[in-house]
Formats: C-alpha cells, sequence, structure tokens
C-alpha cells in the first residue's frame, strides 16, 4: 500500500493516546474557523486509527458535531522501511506534523530494534542498538522529506511550545512555522528569546567601586 492514504474516518475510531502536548489552547476559536472556511489539513493517524497529528482539530470537529474527518492514513511500516516514501512527501505535511510523524517513527524503530535483539541489556546490545537507532534517525529526515538540519530546527521549535504551553510566543513560533513550512525565522526567534530569558533571570552583578562608605554585618 502507499504510505498515505487521503480518506475519511468516524470520530469515533480515532484513538487519543497519551499526548505530550496537554494544552489545547482556543478550541472554540479553531472550531469556529473549520466551520467557516472547512478543515483545510487532515488529520494525521496511522493504520491502527492512532492519532499521531491533529488533537486541536479533532477537538474542534468534535465541537462542531462532526462524526466523520478526513484523514491522512499513514503505514508507519512502509515508511520505516523506505517504500513509497515520495507519497508522503509528496502531501505537504506541516512542520508540527512531520515533528510528530518522525517521533511516531522513531518509536516504532526503537521497538523493533529491540524485539530482533530480544530481552538482553548488556553494554554491547545497548550499545548496538543505539548505533542501529541512531543511523535510522539519520533516515528518517529524507523519508519525511525534508533535511536534517531543518527537522531539527522544527523539533526544537515544537518542544519549546511544548515544554512551556502557557507561553504564547512560542506557540506562535510553531504557527507560523506551519502557516509557511519554513524552520529558519520560528528558530531563530526562538533563540533569541531564550538567550534573552537566560540573561532577564541572570543575577545582578556586584556594584562597582570606589566606595566611600562600607557597612558590614556582624552577624
Amino acid at each position: 500500500m502507499n504510505a498515505v492514504i487521503p480518506t475519511q474516518l468516524p470520530i469515533c475510531q480515532i484513538k487519543v493516546g497519551e499526548r505530550i502536548r496537554k494544552h489545547l489552547g482556543n478550541v472554540k476559536s479553531l472550531a469556529k474557523s473549520i466551520d467557516e472556511i472547512g478543515l483545510l489539513h487532515p488529520l494525521v493517524v496511522d493504520i491502527n486509527r492512532n492519532l499521531i497529528a491533529g488533537r486541536r482539530r479533532l477537538e474542534a470537529c468534535k465541537l462542531l458535531g462532526w462524526t466523520e474527518v478526513p484523514v491522512h492514513l499513514v503505514d508507519l511500516a512502509s515508511v520505516m522501511r523506505g517504500e513509497q516514501a515520495e507519497n508522503l512527501a509528496r502531501e505537504n505535511f506541516r512542520p508540527s506534523e512531520i515533528v510528530a510523524l518522525k517521533r511516531a517513527i522513531e518509536s516504532s524503530e526503537r521497538l523493533a530494534a529491540k524485539q530482533r535483539q530480544g530481552t538482553r541489556t548488556d553494554r554491547n546490545i545497548m550499545s548496538k542498538l543505539d548505533t542501529e537507532f541512531g543511523k535510522s534517525r539519520d533516515s528518517i529526515s529524507r523519508r519525511l522529506g525534508t533535511s536534517h538540519v531543518t527537522l531539527t530546527k522544527f523539533e526544537v521549535v515544537v518542544k519549546a511550545a511544548e515544554d512551556e504551553p502557557e507561553n504564547e510566543k512560542y506557540r506562535a513560533l510553531v504557527e507560523h512555522m506551519d502557516r509557511t513550512g519554513k524552520a529558519s525565522y520560528a528558530h531563530r526567534q526562538l533563540m533569541i528569546a531564550k538567550r534573552r530569558a537566560e540573561i532577564d533571570n541572570m543575577p545582578p552583578g556586584l556594584p562597582e567601586g570606589p566606595f566611600s562608605v562600607i557597612v558590614a554585618d556582624p552577624q
């Protein structure tokens, strides 16, 4: 089968497991937008109906009373084998969705690698697992139709928004990245914001002399 199949799925069949993202933002506003212009970006699910990307869109569609939603059905096993990868690249997934796909593929590949090695936990086996996983990770960006550098920037921005869900600026950077499909601006602005926060949190420097009066606490 192709790596990605556009289709419709009943909402009740989509499984939402433990999610990294807890704060969903203004879902009502998103629902209003979807109601006015439609769902421009399908949800992303695997062939077992597990949601990979699109939790906010899913909740917005529920608010609207939809019973079915358009989805991109992704065969992760096919992508892991490198089959039909060009079809995946042509789907034009948003950066945040590419990050979600990367994580899903990594999770599946790590599990598969452990199963191939059995239950052994000695140092040599774990080292071999890390090496095998590292090699597969290097090829994931290519299968997702982007460069390793760009994918890394995508993930850094997404993770920053996940780690600080109350930070509106970080969330806006993810939205900008998804809207433009580019990483450089959002990643650069994130680095500037983080550096500014580090500077703001630095303790004040000691005053410089000379001083005419010195006050000491004998205690």
